[in-house]
């Protein structure tokens, strides 16, 4: 799993640049402020650097759960702690409260 800052286009040129200028790996990351890592990651493949997706926290709630926080919500008119009730898996209010925050028709 991808962390950190991603390498900018100048500090990526950078590196080419410092690499074909056959400079050692530690001196190309004391030039741009990185670990030696990120010179070696980078160099490795430059072309698929970075591409991997940065995945965050899933969600407490499924597609489905989300559907049916929104439909109780609109439809029936449940406040979230009667929706929270509804539900098959155990949330809280304020879990309930946020999935509709993030739904823009509420």
């Amino acid at each position: 799993m991808p962390g950190g800052t991603k390498l900018t286009l100048v500090e990526q040129d950078q590196i080419q640049v410092l690499k074909v200028q056959k400079l050692s790996l530690r001196a190309i990351a004391k030039t741009i402020g990185h670990s030696k890592n990120v010179a070696k990651n980078f160099l490795k493949d430059p072309h698929h650097y970075a591409s991997k997706e940065r995945a965050g926290r899933a969600f407490k709630l499924s597609e489905r759960n989300h559907r049916a926080v929104f439909r109780h919500a609109t439809i029936n008119n449940k406040s979230s702690s009667q929706i929270v009730n509804l539900l098959s898996k155990p949330v809280s209010t304020r879990t309930v409260r946020r999935e509709l925050q993030r739904n823009n028709n509420v």
